[in-house]
């Protein structure tokens, strides 16, 4: 785990899930750094001050347990000194405020899935260069790809020289004065097995007992993130993403003239969109167009773009929701385009929301494996109510989901026998 760390990478990244010694493992790093290195300033910060203590306790028991360590090290409530030259330990929680100025010569950032801002880790890498310090960054795997550990992963995976052991399980790459390395299952395991499970829980002492029973405690979610190393979009994603996945084909087409319907579903305050085209057949085939901006979305761009898709293939139906789009759908209309009406009330969600599940557990539902499109999919959480359980928009993140509504929509049109209104067709 620390090959690369040790091989002098300023600036190590290391995921992996969690139980596997992550804050024993900071300790231990943190109190040799405190032994070899001359006036040493070593910080830690953790998302919270309880998780930042986690870390100094531990380092507290290796003390406590060596009368070396004890001879040449003093405790106090959140630090730890050298009695040899005043060197220090210090954790703190993640608050951006109390970071300015400091020159560590080791800067650890635990659990960096928490952190929801990016300031921390930028302003203690500035902080490095006075003292020609180092960062180590350790981590389970997070519930964003827009987090700050979700954009650093992402640059990772980009790098010249990234490499997958996929026997192994692991990612890495060591690039100039970067190194990231991680833990995390292919795409295609079977999560279920936990002789899978184990090769990305390295920790020797960990049994796939103990998995078995970690299992059985947690949620889905969870147990995919935090143990399988799996990124998903949310704590508790509604789809496995490994069912998504599979469902991929990067050389999907739909070729003029099929049949399809195609969803338009324009987000809050209308600043993102998604327009969806669905191949009618057995196996349903999807491709989705999403757009955001910063101010509102103009209604016209999308009307022709509607219009192109209409000369492009043959429309069955033009969905829309009235309270986003009604004067352009009368315009469409007008011009005889096949608009059908219908409302995302809840219980109409409902229905589209079990028809895209259906459709996702019977393989009949076929996408691109466009990123964006993954990550708004995977964005949607489960709405519980007495009428059943519908797809609604994660309030906690900022991530839209007009693609994840649209499929549902259009899932749930394609299912239905017969439309609500009478149809019309393209003059």
């Amino acid at each position: 785990m620390l090959e690369l760390f040790f091989a002098g990478a300023k600036d190590t990244v290391i995921l992996i899930p969690k139980k596997n010694g992550k804050s024993t493992l900071i300790a231990a790093i943190a109190l040799y750094h405190l032994l070899t290195t001359p006036f040493a300033n070593c910080i830690c910060v953790a998302a919270a001050r309880q998780q930042a203590q986690i870390v100094l306790e531990q380092a507290k028991m290796f003390i406590r347990q060596s009368p070396a360590l004890r001879s040449r090290m003093n405790v106090n409530q959140r630090e730890i000194t050298s009695l040899i030259d005043g060197g220090k330990i210090e954790v703190r929680a993640s608050d951006v405020d109390t970071l300015d100025g400091v020159l560590p010569t080791l800067a650890i950032v635990d659990e960096l899935h928490r952190h929801r801002r990016a300031d921390v880790r930028g302003i203690l890498r500035l902080g490095l260069g006075g003292r020609h310090g180092r960062m180590l960054t350790i981590s389970t795997a997070g519930a964003s790809v827009d987090s700050p550990l979700g954009v650093l992963r992402q640059r990772a995976y980009e790098m010249p020289g990234f490499q997958r052991d996929t026997k192994r399980r692991r990612s890495f790459v060591m690039s100039g004065s970067f190194a990231f390395i991680e833990w995390a299952l292919n795409p295609d395991d079977d999560t279920d097995d936990l002789d899978i499970v184990k090769l990305v829980n390295p920790r020797p002492g960990r049994s796939k007992e103990d998995l078995a029973e970690e299992k059985e405690a947690v949620t889905k979610g969870e147990w995919l993130r935090l143990i399988c190393g799996i990124w998903t979009e949310g704590e508790n994603p509604w789809l496995d993403p490994g069912t998504w996945d599979a469902l991929a084909d990067p050389k999907l087409e739909i070729e003029d003239g099929a049949e399809v319907v195609v969803v338009l579903d324009v987000g809050a305050q209308s600043r993102s969109a998604a327009l969806c085209v669905l191949a009618i057949g057995e196996t349903v085939r999807a491709k989705v167009r999403m757009f955001a901006s910063e101010e509102k979305l103009r209604l016209d761009d999308l009307e022709e773009r509607i219009r192109d898709l209409c000369r492009t293939y043959e429309v069955r139906w033009v969905v829309y929701d009235s309270l986003q789009f009604e004067r352009s759908a009368e315009v469409l209309e007008d011009e005889g385009l096949p608009m059908l009406d219908v409302p995302r009330r809840p219980e109409r969600m409902t229905l589209a929301s079990s028809a895209i599940f259906k459709l996702i557990q019977e393989k009949r539902l076929v996408h691109d494996g466009d990123p964006e499109l993954r990550a708004q999919v995977l964005a949607g959480r489960v709405k519980e109510t007495e009428r059943g359980w519908r797809l609604a928009k994660d309030l906690n993140s900022p991530r839209p989901i007009d693609a994840l509504i649209a499929l549902a929509i259009g899932c749930h049109v394609i299912a239905t026998e017969e439309p609500e209104e009478p149809m019309f067709g393209w003059a």
